[in-house]
């Protein structure tokens, strides 16, 4: 929408407001973030069936390009089991085994929307 109308009301809208939307949709798509961690565990408890399990953490966010100097970023977060599932996570009711705690969920890990500061100095 403030692509448009600055193409099609040039006189009430500023040049360098368009030239900031136009650049920042030519060329800097801001930056997206990925990291995944995946581990495996083996749980012997005396007592219990021995427990595996093998949770990924993935993360995956993305981080804005600078408009009139604003700019965001948001960062989502998940665990899950990739093969092995034979533990108690708490929440499955598979008691017979130890507890792997690493949750089965999903949730907004971050979020922000950044603005620097002008620094002003007293003499």
């Amino acid at each position: 929408m403030l692509v448009l109308l600055s193409v099609f009301s040039p006189g009430v809208v500023a040049t360098s407001f368009s030239n900031e939307i136009a650049d920042s949709i030519k060329g800097n798509w801001g930056q997206f973030k990925l990291n995944a961690n995946w581990r495996y565990a083996n749980v012997d408890q005396e007592g219990k069936a021995v427990a595996k399990g093998d949770p990924v953490r993935l993360r995956f966010g993305y981080l804005s390009p600078k408009i009139f100097e604003f700019q965001g970023f948001a960062e989502f977060e998940g665990n899950t089991p990739v093969f092995e599932y034979q533990h108690d996570s708490t929440r499955n009711g598979k008691t017979e085994f130890p507890v792997v705690a690493d949750p089965q969920a999903a949730e907004l890990n971050q979020g922000w929307v950044g603005f620097p500061m002008p620094v002003y100095r007293i003499v």
